[in-house]
Protein backbone atom coordinates (compact mmCIF):
# COMPACT_ATOMS: atom_id res chain seq x y z
CA UNK A 1 0.00 0.00 0.00
CA UNK A 2 1.26 3.41 -1.13
CA UNK A 3 2.22 5.79 2.16
CA UNK A 4 0.70 9.19 2.79
CA UNK A 5 2.45 11.23 4.77
CA UNK A 6 -0.71 13.66 5.82
CA UNK A 7 -1.86 10.44 8.07
CA UNK A 8 1.11 11.25 10.61
CA UNK A 9 0.12 15.29 10.04
CA UNK A 10 1.86 17.18 13.05
CA UNK A 11 3.08 14.16 15.34
CA UNK A 12 6.74 13.37 15.51
CA UNK A 13 6.29 9.86 16.96
CA UNK A 14 4.53 8.66 13.64
CA UNK A 15 7.16 10.48 11.64
CA UNK A 16 9.46 7.27 11.25
CA UNK A 17 6.43 6.00 8.98
CA UNK A 18 6.39 8.94 6.84
CA UNK A 19 10.60 8.90 6.62
CA UNK A 20 9.48 5.19 4.73
CA UNK A 21 7.57 6.76 2.55
CA UNK A 22 9.38 9.55 1.54
CA UNK A 23 12.16 6.68 1.00
CA UNK A 24 9.54 4.67 -0.60
CA UNK A 25 8.74 7.96 -3.12
CA UNK A 26 12.53 8.63 -4.08
CA UNK A 27 12.96 4.83 -5.28
CA UNK A 28 9.19 4.48 -7.02
CA UNK A 29 8.38 8.11 -7.76
CA UNK A 30 11.76 9.69 -8.99
CA UNK A 31 13.25 8.16 -12.38
CA UNK A 32 16.68 6.71 -11.26
CA UNK A 33 17.87 3.90 -12.66
CA UNK A 34 15.78 1.05 -11.05
CA UNK A 35 15.45 -0.65 -14.35
CA UNK A 36 16.54 -4.25 -13.24
CA UNK A 37 14.24 -4.11 -10.10
CA UNK A 38 11.51 -2.65 -11.27
CA UNK A 39 11.06 -5.30 -14.25
CA UNK A 40 9.77 -8.00 -12.09
CA UNK A 41 7.18 -5.24 -10.33
CA UNK A 42 3.67 -4.51 -11.42
CA UNK A 43 1.30 -1.69 -10.29
CA UNK A 44 -2.41 -1.26 -9.26
CA UNK A 45 -4.39 1.33 -7.60
CA UNK A 46 -6.40 0.51 -4.94
CA UNK A 47 -8.49 3.74 -5.10
CA UNK A 48 -9.26 3.01 -9.22
CA UNK A 49 -10.72 -0.38 -7.98
CA UNK A 50 -12.59 1.05 -5.43
CA UNK A 51 -14.10 3.43 -7.24
CA UNK A 52 -14.87 0.83 -10.00
CA UNK A 53 -16.35 -1.92 -7.70
CA UNK A 54 -20.43 -1.52 -8.52
CA UNK A 55 -21.39 -1.44 -4.91
CA UNK A 56 -19.43 2.10 -5.58
CA UNK A 57 -22.41 2.82 -7.78
CA UNK A 58 -24.98 2.52 -5.06
CA UNK A 59 -23.29 4.43 -2.45
CA UNK A 60 -25.14 7.60 -1.35
CA UNK A 61 -22.82 10.84 -0.30
CA UNK A 62 -26.06 12.07 1.61
CA UNK A 63 -27.34 8.77 3.61
CA UNK A 64 -23.68 7.57 3.71
CA UNK A 65 -25.62 3.99 2.79
CA UNK A 66 -26.15 1.76 -0.24
CA UNK A 67 -28.97 1.66 -2.08
CA UNK A 68 -30.77 -1.05 -3.28
CA UNK A 69 -29.23 -3.25 0.31
CA UNK A 70 -30.34 -3.50 3.60
CA UNK A 71 -28.55 -0.59 4.85
CA UNK A 72 -30.78 1.86 2.44
CA UNK A 73 -33.31 3.90 4.66
CA UNK A 74 -36.72 4.61 4.58
CA UNK A 75 -38.05 8.34 5.15
CA UNK A 76 -41.70 7.06 4.71
CA UNK A 77 -41.65 5.66 8.63
CA UNK A 78 -43.99 3.05 9.62
CA UNK A 79 -45.63 3.70 5.79
CA UNK A 80 -42.81 2.25 4.43
CA UNK A 81 -41.86 -0.05 6.04
CA UNK A 82 -45.71 -1.95 6.57
CA UNK A 83 -44.77 -1.84 2.12
CA UNK A 84 -41.82 -3.66 2.69
CA UNK A 85 -43.98 -6.08 4.96
CA UNK A 86 -46.48 -6.49 2.16
CA UNK A 87 -43.76 -7.21 -0.35
CA UNK A 88 -42.59 -10.03 1.96
CA UNK A 89 -45.80 -11.41 2.07
CA UNK A 90 -46.08 -11.59 -1.87
CA UNK A 91 -43.08 -13.40 -1.94
CA UNK A 92 -43.60 -15.93 0.56
CA UNK A 93 -47.09 -16.60 -1.61
CA UNK A 94 -45.23 -17.02 -4.49
CA UNK A 95 -42.44 -19.29 -3.06
CA UNK A 96 -45.38 -21.38 -1.54
CA UNK A 97 -46.77 -21.98 -4.68
CA UNK A 98 -44.32 -23.23 -7.11
CA UNK A 99 -43.99 -26.51 -6.32
CA UNK A 100 -47.84 -26.53 -8.00
CA UNK A 101 -47.10 -24.34 -10.67
CA UNK A 102 -44.27 -26.49 -11.52
CA UNK A 103 -46.25 -29.53 -11.03
CA UNK A 104 -48.82 -27.87 -13.44
CA UNK A 105 -46.38 -26.75 -16.34
CA UNK A 106 -44.81 -30.83 -16.35
CA UNK A 107 -48.10 -32.23 -16.92
CA UNK A 108 -48.51 -29.65 -20.00
CA UNK A 109 -45.54 -30.44 -21.38
CA UNK A 110 -44.00 -33.42 -23.07
CA UNK A 111 -41.19 -35.65 -21.40
CA UNK A 112 -38.33 -34.04 -23.87
CA UNK A 113 -39.00 -30.55 -22.10
CA UNK A 114 -39.20 -31.28 -18.51
CA UNK A 115 -35.77 -31.01 -17.82
CA UNK A 116 -35.97 -27.33 -19.16
CA UNK A 117 -39.04 -26.55 -17.17
CA UNK A 118 -37.15 -28.06 -14.14
CA UNK A 119 -33.91 -25.81 -14.43
CA UNK A 120 -36.00 -22.47 -15.29
CA UNK A 121 -38.58 -22.96 -11.88
CA UNK A 122 -35.40 -24.04 -9.73
CA UNK A 123 -33.53 -21.09 -10.99
CA UNK A 124 -36.88 -18.53 -10.46
CA UNK A 125 -37.07 -20.79 -6.50
CA UNK A 126 -33.25 -19.27 -6.27
CA UNK A 127 -34.14 -16.17 -6.81
CA UNK A 128 -37.29 -16.12 -4.76
CA UNK A 129 -34.96 -17.37 -1.62
CA UNK A 130 -32.00 -14.64 -2.00
CA UNK A 131 -34.52 -12.07 -2.80
CA UNK A 132 -36.76 -12.79 0.87
CA UNK A 133 -33.26 -13.29 2.39
CA UNK A 134 -32.43 -9.38 1.33
CA UNK A 135 -35.86 -8.13 2.35
CA UNK A 136 -35.99 -10.20 5.81
CA UNK A 137 -32.37 -8.27 6.52
CA UNK A 138 -33.86 -4.84 5.27
CA UNK A 139 -36.50 -5.01 7.77
CA UNK A 140 -34.56 -6.30 10.51
CA UNK A 141 -32.24 -2.94 9.45
CA UNK A 142 -34.78 -0.06 9.03
CA UNK A 143 -36.15 -1.15 12.55
CA UNK A 144 -32.48 -0.45 13.81
CA UNK A 145 -32.79 2.70 15.54
CA UNK A 146 -35.41 2.91 18.30
CA UNK A 147 -37.78 5.37 17.92
CA UNK A 148 -37.20 6.25 14.29
CA UNK A 149 -38.67 3.36 11.72
CA UNK A 150 -37.24 3.43 8.77
CA UNK A 151 -33.36 4.77 9.88
CA UNK A 152 -30.89 2.19 9.89
CA UNK A 153 -27.90 2.13 12.01
CA UNK A 154 -24.01 3.10 10.73
CA UNK A 155 -23.34 -0.53 11.06
CA UNK A 156 -25.64 -1.66 9.09
CA UNK A 157 -23.13 -0.97 5.83
CA UNK A 158 -20.40 -3.25 7.30
CA UNK A 159 -21.23 -6.70 5.06
CA UNK A 160 -20.96 -4.26 2.33
CA UNK A 161 -18.00 -3.12 2.81
CA UNK A 162 -16.49 -5.88 3.93
CA UNK A 163 -17.86 -7.54 0.25
CA UNK A 164 -15.88 -4.83 -1.35
CA UNK A 165 -12.98 -5.57 0.54
CA UNK A 166 -12.98 -9.05 -0.28
CA UNK A 167 -13.41 -8.23 -4.01
CA UNK A 168 -9.99 -6.33 -3.63
CA UNK A 169 -8.69 -8.87 -1.97
CA UNK A 170 -9.41 -11.49 -4.45
CA UNK A 171 -8.21 -9.31 -7.62
CA UNK A 172 -5.05 -8.64 -5.95
CA UNK A 173 -4.99 -12.59 -4.88
CA UNK A 174 -5.47 -13.41 -8.78
CA UNK A 175 -3.02 -10.84 -10.07
CA UNK A 176 -0.18 -12.28 -7.11
CA UNK A 177 -0.71 -15.74 -8.38
CA UNK A 178 0.04 -14.59 -12.19
CA UNK A 179 2.94 -12.49 -11.26
CA UNK A 180 5.95 -13.52 -10.10
CA UNK A 181 7.33 -10.08 -8.77
CA UNK A 182 5.89 -7.80 -6.12
CA UNK A 183 2.05 -5.69 -6.47
CA UNK A 184 2.61 -2.63 -5.39
CA UNK A 185 -0.72 0.01 -4.94
CA UNK A 186 0.37 3.58 -6.10
CA UNK A 187 -2.88 5.51 -4.30
CA UNK A 188 -1.09 6.63 -1.75
CA UNK A 189 1.11 8.85 -3.83
CA UNK A 190 -1.55 9.88 -6.71
CA UNK A 191 -2.95 13.40 -5.65
CA UNK A 192 -6.35 14.36 -4.96
CA UNK A 193 -7.68 16.74 -7.86
CA UNK A 194 -8.13 19.81 -5.46
CA UNK A 195 -3.81 19.59 -4.35
CA UNK A 196 -2.14 22.33 -3.85
CA UNK A 197 1.35 23.19 -2.78
CA UNK A 198 1.72 26.14 0.10
CA UNK A 199 5.61 28.32 -0.75
CA UNK A 200 5.67 29.74 3.09
CA UNK A 201 6.39 26.08 4.21
CA UNK A 202 8.84 25.24 1.57
CA UNK A 203 10.74 28.45 1.76
CA UNK A 204 11.75 27.07 5.01
CA UNK A 205 14.42 24.56 3.18
CA UNK A 206 14.81 21.71 5.91
CA UNK A 207 15.85 19.40 3.66
CA UNK A 208 19.20 20.92 4.02
CA UNK A 209 19.17 20.35 7.39
CA UNK A 210 18.34 16.96 7.42
CA UNK A 211 21.35 16.52 4.58
CA UNK A 212 23.75 18.57 6.83
CA UNK A 213 23.73 16.61 10.02
CA UNK A 214 21.07 13.94 10.10
CA UNK A 215 19.12 15.24 12.39
CA UNK A 216 16.40 13.55 13.69
CA UNK A 217 12.64 14.43 12.09
CA UNK A 218 10.47 17.96 13.72
CA UNK A 219 6.97 17.94 13.50
CA UNK A 220 7.03 20.15 10.38
CA UNK A 221 9.43 17.94 8.53
CA UNK A 222 6.25 15.96 7.81
CA UNK A 223 4.17 18.92 6.55
CA UNK A 224 7.25 19.85 4.69
CA UNK A 225 7.59 16.44 2.59
CA UNK A 226 4.19 16.52 1.84
CA UNK A 227 4.50 19.88 0.02
CA UNK A 228 7.45 18.99 -1.34
CA UNK A 229 5.38 15.56 -2.82
CA UNK A 230 2.91 18.42 -3.97
CA UNK A 231 5.31 21.32 -5.44
CA UNK A 232 7.17 18.47 -7.82
CA UNK A 233 4.16 17.18 -9.02
CA UNK A 234 2.43 20.47 -10.15
CA UNK A 235 5.90 21.69 -11.68
CA UNK A 236 5.93 18.42 -13.58
CA UNK A 237 9.44 17.24 -12.90
CA UNK A 238 8.81 13.52 -13.96
CA UNK A 239 6.81 12.94 -11.07
CA UNK A 240 5.70 9.32 -11.20
CA UNK A 241 4.27 7.18 -9.05
CA UNK A 242 5.36 4.39 -10.90
CA UNK A 243 9.48 3.31 -10.85
CA UNK A 244 10.88 2.93 -14.64
CA UNK A 245 10.21 -0.69 -16.23
CA UNK A 246 7.17 -1.77 -13.76
CA UNK A 247 4.04 -3.48 -15.43
CA UNK A 248 1.26 -1.34 -15.28
CA UNK A 249 -1.29 -3.79 -13.85
CA UNK A 250 -4.29 -1.04 -13.47
CA UNK A 251 -6.24 -2.66 -16.92
CA UNK A 252 -5.87 -5.61 -15.60
CA UNK A 253 -6.91 -5.59 -12.00
CA UNK A 254 -10.37 -3.80 -13.65
CA UNK A 255 -10.53 -6.62 -15.99
CA UNK A 256 -10.32 -9.56 -12.76
CA UNK A 257 -12.47 -6.52 -10.78
CA UNK A 258 -15.53 -7.33 -13.29
CA UNK A 259 -14.93 -11.02 -13.27
CA UNK A 260 -14.95 -11.29 -9.78
CA UNK A 261 -18.30 -9.23 -9.20
CA UNK A 262 -19.89 -9.90 -12.15
CA UNK A 263 -21.07 -6.45 -12.54
CA UNK A 264 -23.07 -6.75 -9.68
Amino acid sequence: MGIDCRSGRGLIDRAAGCWFGALLIILGVVAFPLEGWAQSVKIVDLRLLLLAHPLMARFSGTTHRFAGTPSEPIFTGEAGIEALEAERRSLETQQKSLSQELREALARASKAEHAAIEARYLERGNALRRALQELEARLVAVRGVPGRPGLTTDLVIVPQVEQILQDLRTVIQRMASRHAGPIFDISGFLLPPDAAFDTRILLEGRNYRWWADGSDPEAGDLAFMEQARLYLAFQNLGWSPIPVGAVDGREESLEILEQVTQGK
